[in-house]
């Protein structure tokens, strides 16, 4: 089976994620300001936005022993795709990531593509009165919880408020292999 190419929502609802919790984990993360370098890009004015910008931060998440939240996720996904992902509460980061995004209020995140290792997110959107992700061929994709192929080119409007996401990176994954697995799971909502 085909699914949409661009996004698929998915449906947590069942699992009891404590979402209050969870997004009180973010508050301990360490975040920084997302710089971004590539000797394969030749664009100057995204790698001039990425290299200077400071409205971008991210914090990687690299053991889920004080994430009980993260952790319970990280089991569903392992479950899901058939896959482990974590060694004594440590993420096995040759096989997934796991980041708090948080985009500065009234700031725009560029269109770009990422990378083809990272093309996959599962993403999970804290405030749902904040923007969505924007596709350039497709417009804008409002989600709570969307797995996105972030292969094709992507924005992020502003908001008049922070913007919170947990991404979960499958790295070097295949979009439609991902969305079939989820859907054998029962958890993807066709979009």
């Amino acid at each position: 089976m085909k699914y949409n190419d661009y996004y698929n929502y998915i449906n947590f609802d069942s699992l009891e994620i404590d979402w209050t919790a969870f997004e009180k984990e973010s508050q301990n993360a360490i975040f920084k300001v997302l710089r971004f370098e590539s000797d394969v890009v030749d664009d100057k004015d995204y790698i001039n936005w990425f290299s200077y910008q400071n409205v971008w931060y991210t914090a990687n998440i690299n053991n889920t022993t004080d994430c009980p939240n993260i952790n319970k996720i990280v089991k569903i996904f392992e479950k899901v795709m058939q896959e482990k992902y974590l060694e004594n509460n440590k993420i096995i980061q040759s096989k997934l990531q796991l980041t708090f995004l948080l985009t500065k209020a009234n700031e725009e995140i560029i269109k770009h593509t990422d990378l083809w290792e990272s093309s996959i997110a599962l993403n999970i959107r804290f405030y749902e009165d904040t923007s969505p992700i924007t596709f350039t061929d497709i417009g804008d994709v409002f989600y709570k919880i969307g797995l996105l192929n972030v292969k094709h080119e992507h924005m992020v409007k502003a908001s008049n408020k922070d913007r919170l996401v947990f991404r979960i990176t499958p790295l070097n994954q295949d979009y439609q292999y991902v969305c079939e697995c989820f859907d054998k799971a029962g958890l993807l909502i066709k979009s």
